[in-house]
């Protein structure tokens, strides 16, 4: 077991919390390759076993570990454990993942993303509660004699990263044409 501890050096209890930390934080013994299934993370009260949910989202630059902390009390910490052997998380995610042609949908019953993949926008349609809200296409500042905000024009690729804890979506964006970002 590797223990993570979790401070709280604030004047009031930090409600329910998600933490995502970097493996290479965790030491050279944890790597996305060597962590097979998801990852069990636990913590012991009184002894006991409590399970935290947990998730491992395998990114190219470098994989993470995602966990979904209960409150921890004002002025006080607490420790989790990574447990070494990987054992299948139980909870099944509360996000829906349809797929779209190149793209997919993400529902939660509530929130709609739609991505189509087909142009630069990370989200062609964004829809809260049925009601269309529009679209989320990020921008990008180049800085040059003048300040231009430019929008991509292709997804290049995209990989969908779904477990207990989150849903977590790594985008690879591009522009073409002249003044390439």
């Amino acid at each position: 077991r590797t223990p993570i501890v979790v401070a709280n050096p604030a004047a009031t209890a930090s409600g329910e919390r998600y933490l995502v930390i970097p493996l290479s934080e965790l030491g050279r013994e944890f790597n996305g390759a060597a962590l097979k299934g998801e990852p069990k993370v636990a913590e012991y009260p009184g002894g006991k076993e409590l399970a935290v949910p947990a998730q491992l989202n395998r990114f190219p630059g470098g994989s993470e570990l995602a966990l979904k902390l209960s409150s921890i009390p004002a002025h006080s910490a607490k420790t989790v454990y990574l447990v070494h052997a990987g054992t299948k998380a139980a909870s099944p995610a509360a996000i829906r993942v349809k797929k779209l042609g190149e793209g997919f949908i993400l529902d939660n019953g509530r929130l709609t993303l739609v991505c189509t993949a087909t142009n630069g926008k990370l989200f062609d349609q964004v829809s809260l509660d049925g009601v269309e809200l529009g679209a989320f296409a990020p921008l990008v500042w180049q800085k040059l004699r003048e300040n231009l905000w430019v929008a991509p024009d292709k997804v290049e690729r995209y990989e969908l990263y779904q477990g207990p804890v989150c849903t977590a979506i790594d985008f690879t964006i591009s522009r073409s044409g002249q003044g390439d970002v």
